[in-house]
């Protein structure tokens, strides 16, 4: 009974090192957030996801380090660490510079959690973060005196932080969040050393505040108008130009001892969802993109497209009209 009593265990963990080996959700690189006009100011969530594959032969040197391994690093910080404070004042900095909105973020709060498990000849670590931040005046203004709906801004949508992020923890002391090289120079420092070879370093510092995946052009996103609840729904799920199958790097390398070992990082496929109060269409103009915002369905559309169909429309009218009249004369 002591022996099987010992053996579940492992047997559990196991079992849970493969699937997280095997198995990667197919819409965790995710975006949220309902945008009032007439607040203009929203919670956003993102929600990055990385997972880490490394293989190796019997006898490596990296493998004695990662086999055995089960390693669970899980924590929330917020705005009150320097090293968030920080970040807030970059990515206020990267919206106005790189994107051109005038969108701020004052509130930053991040979850962070890592996972490392080490098999007979692989391991996997999964890397997430959360990010969930307050920003404020993303309304640009008002479009022909606030006849024609309210401008909103949508650049601030998409954005990368490439730079180092470290943050204070209680038990692991300070841990740079924005890479998974973050997590191992945490737990086995010794092991970045040993993986530090050409093409490697690039997935081990590859960012995970990474959010360029929604760049797709919003008018390439879906628009969904629902009259009863009087929102419009805007997703990356059905839109054009959106690859629904995760993004995937290899890199195979040899060790000190000229073994061959690969390392491949699995990105999953963006998941967007931006709910906008009110009856809503896209706007581009140039790089600029956002939302025409109408408090009534009733308000002409500015889309090319739909003015055309518009006098489409009405010239088919007119003929049916015009056809009923001779009838009626005859």
């Amino acid at each position: 009974m002591q022996k099987r009593s010992a053996a579940l265990p492992v047997l559990a963990i196991a079992l849970a090192s493969l699937l997280i080996l095997t198995i990667v959700p197919s819409n965790a690189t995710s975006l949220d957030t309902i945008l009032s006009p007439e607040l203009n100011e929203a919670d956003v969530r993102y929600e990055s996801l990385q997972i880490l594959n490394i293989k190796y032969p019997s006898g490596s040197n990296i493998g004695s380090q990662l086999e055995g391994q089960n390693l669970v690093i899980e924590f929330t910080v917020d705005s009150s660490d320097p090293g968030i404070q920080m970040l807030m004042k970059d990515m206020n900095a990267y919206l106005l510079r790189e994107r051109g909105s005038t969108v701020t973020v004052s509130d930053l709060v991040i979850h962070y959690k890592g996972v490392l498990v080490g098999l007979k000849d692989s391991a996997a670590l999964t890397h997430k973060v959360g990010v969930e931040m307050t920003i404020a005046g993303y309304v640009i203004g008002d479009m022909s005196n606030g006849e024609l709906g309210k401008l909103v801004d949508l650049n601030w949508r998409t954005f990368i932080m490439d730079q180092r992020v470290e943050v204070q923890t209680e038990n692991w002391g300070p841990i740079d969040i924005n890479r998974p090289s973050g997590f191992i120079y945490a737990t086995i420092p010794l092991l970045m050393e040993a993986l530090s070879y050409d093409g490697t370093l690039s997935l081990l510092n590859k960012p995970a505040l990474d959010f360029s995946q929604f760049a797709i052009p919003v008018e390439e996103w879906k628009w969904q108008v629902d009259s009863n609840e009087q929102i419009t729904v805007v997703t990356t799920q059905g839109g054009l130009g959106v690859d629904p199958k995760p993004t995937r790097y290899n890199v195979p390398f040899n060790d000190e001892q000229g073994k061959p070992h690969e390392l491949s990082l699995t990105i999953p496929p963006p998941s967007g969802t931006i709910q906008i109060l009110g009856f809503a269409e896209a706007f581009a103009d140039g790089p600029s993109e956002g939302a025409i915002v109408y408090e009534y369905p009733t308000n002409p559309p500015t889309n090319p497209f739909a003015l055309q169909l518009l006098v489409v429309m009405g010239g088919l009218m007119g003929a049916i009209a015009i056809v009923v009249l001779l009838k009626a004369r005859r």
